[in-house]
């Protein structure tokens, strides 16, 4: 029987890794489009996930999705079929990895099902208002936005050195496509809240730039205090604090954020 490999546990801050040691619940990121996530690395991201927390939840976008063809040019109808199939790719090793693990149904979800729980309806509204209002805020979904197309469309992040081109985006179709950003932002807000647990930790397997924008002083979105964010790939093992490769870049802490609060 195979086993599911080491994983590296690389918390954003020191509060963050203390959600992290609670180890009361992950809600593991899948992003459609990226190379990174083949099955085996989902299930293998469940299977580690649903053997370190009391509980585990995965997120993927839904029709957000078809937003950031939409906004790349590609017809509506088109655009809602190929969102459908890559959101459908990344669903069914996570479903089948959950339920293998013991976690049951139901634990896959979308912006669209969390719609119907308040909390998540109540963030998503303040993000859409926030992004119309603050300047950073926009800035920061913007740049979600142009690197969704940017995937979407088939082009790759060759490295560090070498970041995706950016899109020629028209400001409507950045409107348009910093709907993907809204949907997320609820989960990186107020995972806690959503899900009725005391702390959360999102999982992903790098750094992720919106994020580092809500953790900056001074930013108008502010997560809660039980949310973590923690980078996650497999094949290292956790015991040292030794900065490793993570998706082609080396993580370190940033200088001045080892103790930052959420």
């Amino acid at each position: 029987m195979e086993t599911t490999p080491p994983h590296r546990t690389l918390p954003y801050t020191n509060r963050c890794g203390r959600h992290l040691m609670a180890a009361e619940h992950a809600l593991i990121g899948l992003s459609p489009w990226n190379g990174y996530f083949t099955a085996r690395r989902v299930e293998s991201l469940v299977e580690w996930a649903a053997g370190t927390f009391r509980t585990v939840d995965v997120f993927v976008p839904s029709y957000e999705a078809a937003y950031t063809l939409i906004a790349a040019g590609v017809e509506p109808s088109v655009a809602v079929g190929r969102a459908r199939r890559a959101v459908k790719k990344l669903r069914g090793p996570a479903q089948r990895a959950l339920l293998r693990a013991g976690c049951g149904e139901g634990r896959v979800h979308t912006g669209t099902s969390l719609a119907a729980l308040p909390r998540y309806r109540q963030l998503r509204r303040i993000a859409e208002r926030m992004y119309h209002h603050d300047p950073g805020v926009r800035a920061a979904c913007r740049a979600v936005a142009r690197a969704a197309v940017a995937g979407a469309l088939g082009v790759r992040d060759r490295g560090p050195s070498q970041p995706v081109p950016d899109p020629d985006l028209s400001e409507g179709a950045l409107d348009t496509a910093a709907r993907y950003a809204w949907a997320e932002l609820p989960v990186m807000l107020d995972s806690p809240g959503i899900f009725g647990v005391g702390s959360s930790v999102l999982v992903y397997h790098r750094r992720i730039p919106l994020i580092e924008s809500l953790l900056e002083d001074g930013s108008a979105l502010s997560p809660s205090p039980g949310q973590g964010f923690v980078v996650v790939a497999p094949g290292w093992s956790s015991a040292d604090g030794v900065a490793k490769e993570v998706q082609g870049g080396p993580y370190r802490v940033p200088p001045g954020r080892e103790a930052a609060a959420l």
